[in-house]
């Protein structure tokens, strides 16, 4: 039977089946049951229970992301998992077909996804869109403007301009989460910001004396991810600069970081900074004309998208848009005369959630549709880096 998880039980045997899945230890079965327990909104996890036994489960996990500047909700699918006795009748199969049509029925514009298997996936509608690059360098190599790395610890009462500082960073972006008051009460724990500097893996929040630009950081390399954010070119040398002040040893940088060929133009030898690339998470359009209505343009255009979804009924067929910066009219009927794009739900979404322009991905054989079609998209919405940094 399909149903909503709900109970303590239901969240006891939801941390049991994800930990026998994923090959946690043990130990931590006790917090992965009270972090779904408060995060998981209930209501909104489902499991495939064969009597009293929960035999597969799956998350649905609502945030907002930035697209094109403007943030958008969008509901991450996480932690699905099922006993392996259970494991290739179709259950699976079953959660995500109803995650889809719940998203579906609530209108929501898009879902994101860390895939075990793209081929998977792809059945569903979600797609790759982008892709991660994966930074290695060694501190020193931006020795020569550790003059420039004038930074101090933050503290609590910098979370307003640190706030500041990484939405006007973040709109730059696809798929940035949006933070609220909660998330930066959990960004202070997390960085210490109440601590002194001692212990192994302290993670720590350093702050430009100009106020225009920040780094986050664990400088053990145990948790890789950083922020790297600031508001002008100059904060973006004194936050190298910082870097530059310590030694490979103290600060090892290994990480995805969308920002490595800033790192080697601001490195003293560009080939010093070792990039490698991953794909990403998948994405997928689930409530077509709701992403439509709200995407911002920065142009008015009319432009038709003939779309395709083998899963969600109400993607299917051509959608006429008058596009504007302020907003969108959608209507379920072509506007005569507009250029038009021809996309299944997979290509649509890799258009959307992606780093490609649809020029390119026109001209490689990725984007269906007329030339002239790609090209207004394009000017529409220019395409924009991916920095996706949600995890569920």
């Amino acid at each position: 039977m399909l149903r909503s998880l709900v109970s303590e039980d239901d969240f006891e045997q939801a941390a049991a089946v994800t930990g026998y899945a994923f090959n946690c230890d043990l130990k931590d079965h006790a917090l992965r049951r009270d972090r779904m327990r408060k995060e998981w909104q209930k209501g909104n996890t489902l499991g495939w229970f064969d009597g009293g036994t929960l035999a597969a489960v799956l998350g649905i996990f609502p945030y907002r992301v930035y697209l094109y500047g403007r943030a958008i909700p969008m509901e991450g699918i996480g932690s699905v998992a099922a006993l392996p006795e259970y494991r290739y009748g179709g259950l699976t199969a079953r959660l995500i077909k109803e995650a889809l049509a719940r998203m579906d029925y609530n209108k929501t514009p898009i879902s994101m996804l860390q895939p075990f298997s793209y081929d998977f996936y792809r059945k569903y509608g979600y797609e790759y869109a982008y892709d991660v690059p994966k930074v290695k360098v060694n501190p020193e190599v931006f020795s020569h403007l550790a003059s420039k790395g004038d930074l101090r610890p933050a503290v609590e009462g910098d979370l307003p301009v640190l706030a500041a500082l990484y939405d006007g960073f973040a709109r730059r972006y696809n798929l940035a989460g949006v933070r609220d008051e909660k998330d930066w009460r959990g960004f202070a724990f997390k960085y210490n910001m109440k601590e002194t500097r001692r212990g192994e893996g302290r993670r720590y929040c350093y702050i430009r004396k100009e106020q225009d630009g920040y780094l986050a950081f664990d400088p053990t390399g145990k948790d890789p991810n950083i922020e790297f954010v600031f508001a002008t070119p100059e904060a973006a040398k004194g936050i190298a600069g910082f870097i530059g002040r310590h030694s490979e040893v103290y600060f090892r940088f290994e990480s995805d970081f969308v920002l490595g060929n800033l790192f080697r133009t601001l490195a003293k030898e560009a080939r010093d900074v070792e990039i490698s690339l991953r794909p990403g998470m998948m994405v997928r359009v689930v409530h077509a004309k709701t992403l439509l209505a709200l995407l911002p343009a920065s142009t008015r255009g009319i432009l038709n998208l003939d779309l395709r979804d083998e899963l969600i009924e109400s993607n299917n067929g051509v959608f006429g848009v008058s596009f504007a910066p302020e907003t969108n009219t959608v209507s379920d009927q072509p506007i005569e005369g507009a250029p038009t794009l021809h996309l299944d739900i997979r290509e649509f979404s890799r258009l959307v959630g992606g780093d490609k322009s649809a020029g390119h991905l026109y001209y490689n054989g990725l984007l269906p549709g007329d030339e002239t079609a790609a090209l207004l998209w394009d000017r529409l919405f220019p395409p924009r880096m991916v920095y996706a940094n949600l995890h569920f």
